[in-house]
């Protein structure tokens, strides 16, 4: 019997305590702040990790665009050659290149090669470009440097970028001229007031085009 009193007493013991305390404003105030340092140091905590997971995911991003680039470094894109049913591609690009830029380059030296996108996903008139994979590097470079002997010809040829890039390029020729942007080994290039500058990304567009 009295350990339940003494139980009922402590009980009420606590219950005054606490009224007691927390009809203090000062005590209010007090443990107010506690409970707001330490929710705002939570916080900060949760947006370092979230900054932290983001700045790894864009790590990760970065690394995936730079690989498959990098599985790209000796092809190239060809735009502008007519498309015919049952077409034999490889003869019929060999023979353009052949004939146009590189007098040297034989079927051969053709690895690969396919047409992007769905027959018939082009607007009338337009055919879907043509991804060549070439059997080395210094191949690709040959055709690279003397393309400028397809001028006044409806065909052009450019490096074979991954989405990301072929964004970049583009919206480096909208900005600063079709003559001030390109592309090289899968980087971005922009001349700017007699310097050349690298794009890696939207952003650099924007710094400097306000530049």
């Amino acid at each position: 019997m009295s350990s339940t009193r003494s139980k009922l007493e402590l009980q009420s013991i606590i219950k005054d305590t606490i009224t007691e305390l927390f009809s203090s404003e000062e005590f209010v105030i007090s443990i107010t702040k506690t409970i707001a340092a330490r929710i705002e140091q939570k916080i900060r905590q949760i947006e370092e990790d979230v900054k932290t997971m983001n700045d790894k995911m864009k790590l990760l991003e970065i690394k995936v665009d730079s690989l498959q680039q990098q599985e790209r470094i000796n092809n190239i894109c060809i735009y502008g050659v007519n498309e015919e049913t049952g077409e034999n591609l490889k003869n019929k690009v060999a023979k353009l290149l052949n004939e146009n830029i590189d007098s040297s380059l034989q079927e051969e030296h053709l690895i690969d090669i396919y047409r992007v996108g769905k027959i018939n996903s082009r607007p009338q008139g337009k055919t879907r470009p043509i991804i060549v994979k070439l059997i080395s590097y210094d191949r690709k470079l040959t055709l690279l440097k003397n393309i400028k002997k397809l001028k006044g010809k409806n065909m052009f040829i450019t490096e074979d970028l991954v989405k990301n890039r072929q964004t970049l390029l583009m919206k480096s020729k909208d900005v600063f001229g079709k003559q001030n942007a390109w592309s090289f080994n899968g980087q971005i290039y922009v001349k700017i007031g007699g310097k050349t500058e690298k794009i890696y990304s939207h952003r650099d567009i924007e710094i400097y085009s306000s530049s």
